[in-house]
């Protein structure tokens, strides 16, 4: 690809991205991370590409601030500015506002992005001050907005041409799915609003005059206000949500149809880094940092002399722990993993994540009557939802709380919220809540990556189960087969799926060894690279699934795979720690499945044809020539159907030498 002609197309594509009202169709969060792609995997010279880009945007800018500079307010009357005077209202309502860092925040700002250089002018910023900001906002614009596409195009580079090609066709799809779904939501939004509004009028009206009491919740002299309906209809919402996720999870509803599929999710897709991360942002919900935000926020409010701005403040916490605590306490509901029960011994419901949503939601109920914030109350929503769900994941990741238990420490969050609305604007108290958001924000990072950096690896290390916990006896296993452990795995809806038919005792290492001479591969462990290749490969005949099987929640500890050339067939065995040590010499055992590769289509699957002299067992027997084995026949109840062939192959290596001679001593 010519890099002159290239940049060129940036530097127009940038500079066009600036232009006022022409930017508004040229969707910059799409292009710029589609172009950053092909930096990444080499495609485009990442100097000039980049540089194109921030001077395309300068220039845009520039044009913009012109044009607003030289008609001044004439240019309200000019086309195509004549058709869209809200823009240029909102534009001036956003720059009086911000002032001169309006033109910074505004390259980021969205709809009022290309129509904030042209307010600037209109208004007459100073032309060196109007420049410093656009020079800089320009160079922070283009490197993040194409860092997210350099960093997927460097990982591509890892993966064959023709997948890396198909991956990022797929996620361009999803991006552009995910921007339209955005932009419907926020057009139902607008559509449904306005009748909200009507609707809650005409029935608070008609409250008002007819019950006296009513008046009490009167904010002011406001009688046409209908907010405090509006507010106990929210109220109402939630109690009926906490009282229907209680009830669905005592009497094993619907809501818990979808917990064991987000929790086996969680479990599928953990990989170191995203450890890391999900470590620190988990520490949102942290005692410590939730302590630490609470009272440096009370401590900005008496500053302010707001009192009863504190009161509510340390009301609606406190109402939000104690309501999730008596509900914990009468539900007494496990934790998805029971190894997690350092962090809560009862999950239903995360009393931190109620706490910290009864948090989020004081600055709702800071800001509700503001008129300030009040034009801005859509974008402040979904920014405090957006908060709460980013807490919620990392308790649903490290399987600490199921899906049920988030919604309703939600819900808990929220019902004692819009109570404390309900009552404390009852009379209005004038708060600056900027300085209270900053505190808050602040302070919530410096105690997450405080806490992370102290206590990250301490805090992973405790999350790994042991590694075998169970003792028995190893003649009982050879002779028998009852085991203290589940002889089947589970399924995404917590149902039992797929039978165990793999046991072996002895070292892993030795098993491994033995298999590659005989022409086993290991199967790579899941990072990000692993996971692009499979996500965008076209041939997937030879891919292992996306999401790994698991067995109590656990990943496999071994997958291998043998290509056979009989029937040109992938051969996978799967092992699992059993968490059995076999006595008297502790002898670690593993179970695990084997069988032929399932390849799915759209319209089918096509499921392996192997001849009918070609077993999975007896490919693994034979190709174990040392160890010992041994097939038996399974208790029948151990089978899902009549049809059901549950053969357990056990194996093990003989006590006498169990290894090949070229194998090292230090793998027994």
């Amino acid at each position: 690809m010519n890099p002159g002609l290239s940049a060129l197309a940036v530097f127009c594509i940038s500079c066009a991205e600036s232009l006022a009202i022409v930017g508004l169709f040229i969707p910059g969060t799409i292009v710029m991370p589609a172009i950053g792609s092909m930096i990444g995997a080499g495609v485009l010279p990442a100097h000039w590409i980049i540089l194109a880009a921030i001077l395309g945007a300068i220039l845009g800018d520039n044009l913009s601030y012109w044009l607003g500079y030289y008609f001044h307010k004439r240019i309200r009357n000019i086309w195509p500015f004549n058709h869209f005077p809200k823009l240029l209202s909102n534009g001036e309502i956003f720059f009086n506002r911000y002032g001169g860092l309006s033109v910074f925040i505004g390259r980021f700002a969205g709809p009022v992005r290309p129509i904030i250089p042209v307010v600037a002018g209109m208004l007459n910023m100073p032309p060196l001050n109007f420049f410093i900001a656009n020079i800089t906002s320009a160079i922070a614009w283009a490197v993040i907005y194409m860092a997210p596409g350099i960093l997927l195009g460097a990982i591509s580079e890892q993966l064959a041409p023709h997948v890396a090609a198909r991956l990022l066709v797929i996620l361009a799809i999803i991006t552009f799915l995910v921007w339209l779904c955005c932009w419907l939501l926020n057009k139902a939004w607008n559509h449904t609003y306005r009748a909200i509004e009507r609707f809650s009028m005409h029935w608070w009206l008609y409250l008002v005059d007819r019950f006296s009491f009513v008046q009490f919740f009167i904010h002011g002299n406001r009688r046409n206000n209908p907010k405090p309906l509006s507010i106990f209809f929210f109220f109402t919402f939630f109690t009926i949500l906490l009282a229907a996720t209680s009830f669905s999870v005592a009497h094993q509803g619907l809501i818990t149809l979808l917990n064991w599929p987000v929790f086996f999710f969680c479990r599928s897709i953990q990989i170191f880094p995203l450890d890391i991360l999900m470590a620190y942002v988990f520490n949102m919900t942290h005692a410590v940092t939730l302590t630490c935000v609470c009272l440096s926020v009370l401590a900005a409010l008496f500053f302010q002399h707001a009192w009863r701005a504190s009161l509510f403040w340390l009301l609606n916490i406190f109402l939000a722990f104690c309501l999730s605590v008596v509900i914990q306490l009468v539900m007494k509901a496990s934790p998805p993993d029971p190894h997690s029960s350092f962090y809560a011994i009862y999950s239903y419901p995360s009393v931190h994540l109620a706490v910290f949503t009864a948090m989020v939601g004081n600055f709702m109920m800071f800001t509700y009557y503001n008129p300030v914030w009040l034009k801005y109350k859509k974008y402040i929503v979904l920014g405090l939802l957006a908060l709460i769900a980013c807490a919620s994941v990392p308790l649903l990741y490290f399987g600490f709380n199921w899906l049920s238990d988030c919604i309703a420490s939600f819900a808990c969050g929220c019902l004692t919220t819009w109570l404390s609305i309900l009552f404390f604007y009852r009379k209005s108290q004038p708060i600056e809540t900027r300085p209270l958001v900053f505190i808050a924000f602040t302070t919530l990072l410096v105690a997450m990556f405080s806490i992370g950096i102290t206590n990250t690896t301490h805090f992973l290390e405790r999350l790994e189960k042991p590694a075998f916990s169970l003792n028995y006896s190893l003649d009982n296993w050879w002779q028998k087969n009852s085991l203290p452990i589940p002889f089947s795995r589970t399924n995404f809806l917590g149902t039992q799926s797929e039978l165990l038919t793999v046991q072996y005792a002895g070292n892993l290492q030795v098993l491994i060894k033995t298999l590659e001479k005989q022409g086993w591969v290991i199967a790579p462990k899941a990072n990000l690279a692993v996971i692009l290749n499979r996500i965008g490969a076209k041939d997937r005949s030879q891919q292992l699934p996306l999401f790994p099987d698991l067995y109590q929640a656990q990943k496999p500890v071994l997958i291998m795979t043998k290509l056979l050339a009989e029937n040109h067939q992938m051969l996978i065995l799967r092992l699992w720690s059993s968490q059995i040590l076999l006595h008297p010499k502790n002898v670690p055992l593993w179970v695990g499945t084997l069988k032929f590769h399932q390849t799915w289509h759209w319209h089918k699957s096509v499921a392996a044809s192997p001849e009918a002299n070609i077993s999975p067992t007896s490919v693994l027997v034979n190709d174990l020539p040392r160890f010992k084995s041994l097939q038996t026949q399974t208790d029948q109840s151990l089978c899902h159907n009549d049809s059901c062939q549950a053969d357990i192959l056990k194996l093990m290596t003989l006590q006498k030498n169990p290894l090949p001679d070229d194998l090292d001593d230090d793998d027994q």
